[in-house]
């Protein structure tokens, strides 16, 4: 079966049981570093 075609069946009625969460993994996402060193010692 194509990817086209499973894209057309649309989503299943039985779904994969969830992954389990790890929880020694960090889950947060890297985030920019965006304050100036003024603006990060007014906090």
């Amino acid at each position: 079966m194509t990817f086209k075609e499973q894209i057309q069946q649309g989503i299943p009625s039985i779904l994969p049981n969830p992954k389990p969460y790890e929880t020694e993994i960090n889950h947060a996402p890297k985030r920019k570093e965006i304050l100036s060193d003024e603006e990060k010692n007014s906090l």
